[in-house]
């Protein structure tokens, strides 16, 4: 993946493999959890449970997840 100047010159460059080590950093303790967001009049949030926790969370597995039967 290249980050272009608005005169097409790369100014950054990732390859495919440094971006999953990125993620997968990034995301290995990661909390998801549920909401509902109300923005009519203010932002507001409403949090639900249980907080899932991303442990061991791995972009790899979550790809080739999605292609099995049933992903």
């Amino acid at each position: 993946m290249e980050l272009l100047t608005d005169t097409g010159h790369c100014a950054a460059a990732w390859s495919f493999s440094d971006l999953m080590i990125g993620w997968n950093k990034k995301h290995t303790q990661a909390a998801y959890v549920l909401y509902e967001s109300e923005k009519e009049k203010a932002p507001a949030y409403r949090y639900f449970s249980p907080a899932l926790m991303g442990e061991g969370t791995d972009l790899n597995h979550s790809i080739w997840q999605s292609f099995a039967p049933g992903g």
